[in-house]
């Protein structure tokens, strides 16, 4: 006989999820730059020999690039829209305590 007993479920924490490449990065210059970068730096450090084991490294390093990236990138394009956001309100201010007719 088998037996089972699961108690106390919500004390398991979960990890970060399913990770997703997001394709917006595909149209970023710099960010193709630094993966082809990171692609030719492995090809030519490749001590295994082994183009499998190079693969699987390879996309590791890759993943953890992307996501640092990304973060940087999500970063900059919030600040950037925020800015947009502000300019009309700061040329309302201008315009309404300029006193000129």
């Amino acid at each position: 006989m088998i037996g089972m007993s699961l108690t106390n479920l919500t004390s398991i924490t979960l990890g970060p999820g399913y990770w997703k490449f997001n394709t917006d990065l595909l149209h970023d210059t710099n960010y193709i730059n630094l993966i082809k970068g990171m692609i030719f730096k492995s090809e030519t450090n490749n001590k295994y020999g082994n183009k499998s084991v190079m693969l699987e490294l390879s996309k590791m390093d890759i993943r953890s690039e992307t996501v640092k990236y990304w973060k940087i990138f999500k970063y900059e394009k919030l600040k950037y829209q925020k800015t947009l956001e502000e300019q009309p309100k700061l040329l309302q201010q201008i315009v309404v305590n300029d006193n000129t007719p």
